[in-house]
């Protein structure tokens, strides 16, 4: 949750945050291993998220792309479509403005041109450790965590369930006040009116720990805050 919440959405997509390499390769790296490395055009695609939110423009909004392929991302030939959709279709000329110096970085890296090791990696060290049948079932049920994180929450019910502060155009709701368990990104709606702020807490009551660690990693030198609080 820390490495595609903090490190993916609000430093690669949002270019809030410049992290110390070391910090950000480990962030790579933990995505690497649970098989949740994104591919730089889905990264570059996040523009039009925020554009055309909750449109038939949007990439991935639960609303026009189908709620249960998204919630349950089961197999099927939709939640395929969409994933290639992604991907591989044409990039608009939204998608390709002010492009985050980082991308090239992050698209020469070893562990994103090669993400399948990484998932090798972890779940024969899973065997290793745990067992072989045991660390088969730690391997699938930290692979089921990542994507219950990124499809059916990061993508799905923040589009559907909780409150709204600001009732914009689109459906972004803020599921939960206090931002721990997903690092802040409970916090959408707000995000979605200040799209451009760090800081996702807009009321007195609501708390964005993804911002604290980031200020904790600035107040140590791990970090460069581009952008304003």
């Amino acid at each position: 949750m820390f490495a595609y919440g903090i490190y993916i959405h609000r430093s690669l997509c949002h270019n809030y945050v410049t992290f110390h390499p070391l910090v950000a390769r480990w962030f790579e790296f933990i995505l690497w291993v649970l098989h949740t490395i994104p591919e730089v055009r889905v990264l570059m695609r996040h523009k039009e998220h925020h554009m055309f939110s909750d449109t038939e423009k949007d990439p991935h909004s639960p609303w026009t792309k189908g709620m249960a392929n998204l919630l349950l991302f089961w197999p099927s030939k939709k939640f395929i479509s969409i994933i290639k959709g992604m991907v591989f279709s044409p990039l608009s000329k939204y998608d390709t403005e002010n492009i985050p110096k980082q991308y090239e970085r992050y698209a020469s890296s070893f562990m994103y041109r090669y993400p399948h090791i990484g998932q090798i990696l972890f779940l024969l060290s899973n065997m290793i450790f745990f067992g072989i049948i045991e660390g088969m079932i730690v391997f699938i049920l930290s692979l089921f965590a990542a994507m219950l994180y990124t499809y059916t929450v990061g993508q799905g019910l923040v589009h559907i369930v909780g409150y709204r502060n600001f009732n914009l155009k689109d459906k972004s709701r803020n599921i939960f006040p206090i931002g721990l368990l997903l690092v802040g990104e409970e916090l959408h709606n707000n995000h979605h009116k200040f799209a451009n702020r760090l800081n996702y807490k807009q009321k007195w009551y609501e708390v964005d720990f993804g911002y604290l660690f980031i200020k904790l990693l600035e107040n140590i030198k791990l970090c460069r805050i581009e952008v304003s609080k």
